[in-house]
């Protein structure tokens, strides 16, 4: 799969999510590089606003797990999300800076 291919997908799916408070930031990962092969997963950098979390309440993370498993059946590979409010200097140096924003 080409990175063009599932940037194009992530922009045209973000503002479902975003009326949710759920962000889709960018991609990042070996995808992002160019350097992704059949074992490679997505990695995409995602933000849980506190309107997310208030809609949502405890069921908040049975939603993160459905949104990714609905990215993953669209784009038939496995998702990993990674939420950059959580993310400390190592996160941001190594996943921030090199991500693509969509």
């Amino acid at each position: 799969m080409k990175k063009e291919f599932i940037l194009n997908y992530l922009s045209t799916v973000k503002s479902k999510y975003q009326n949710e408070g759920f962000l889709i930031k960018a991609l990042f990962g070996s995808y992002s590089r160019d350097e992704a092969d059949d074992n490679s997963d997505v990695d995409i950098l995602v933000e849980a606003t506190p309107e997310f979390a208030n809609r949502y309440g405890f069921g908040s993370i049975e939603r993160i797990k459905e949104i990714q498993s609905e990215i993953s059946s669209a784009l038939g590979l496995p998702v990993d999300l990674a939420d950059s409010s959580g993310m400390g200097k190592t996160g941001k140096k190594f996943i921030i800076d090199r991500a693509i924003y969509v």
